[in-house]
């Protein structure tokens, strides 16, 4: 038996009946009870400073990945530039909501090199040295 209740509980029912063991018929009730686990919630804690982790993996082919942890809202502009200093690619370039914020970018547009990735907030400012491999 399956019974839908109104508390959002769902529990079923079923009876078995047993081979007799000593001459008589055994009866068995199995009730099981499933409470609602959609409200279920968890709570990631805010990061506590600026922070940028070192791209991965380095070397890359041809997609590179990027966390940044953002304590407070703020513009954030994330730039790909070449060995020489030149523009190559915006990765990001609006506001970033307090929270973690992983970002990927994929050089099989480019040629093999070093790349110079920077995260510039108005919090603080990173920079790496990457390396694409074809």
């Amino acid at each position: 038996m399956y019974t839908d209740q109104d508390d959002g509980a769902v529990e079923v029912s079923s009876i078995l009946c047993l081979v007799p063991l000593f001459g008589a018929a055994d009866t068995l009730t199995i009730t099981i009870t499933i409470q609602d686990a959609l409200a279920v919630e968890e709570t990631i804690p805010l990061p506590e400073q600026f922070e940028v982790s070192a791209p991965y993996p380095n070397p890359f082919n041809p997609v590179v990945t990027i966390n940044v942890a953002i304590p407070q809202p703020t513009n954030t502009i994330i730039t790909m530039y070449d060995l020489k200093g030149r523009f190559v690619d915006n990765l990001y370039r609006e506001s970033l909501e307090a929270g973690w914020h992983p970002f990927t970018w994929d050089g099989s547009a480019f040629t093999s090199g070093i790349y110079i990735l920077t995260v510039n907030t108005e919090l603080g400012s990173k920079s790496f040295k990457l390396l694409l491999l074809k």
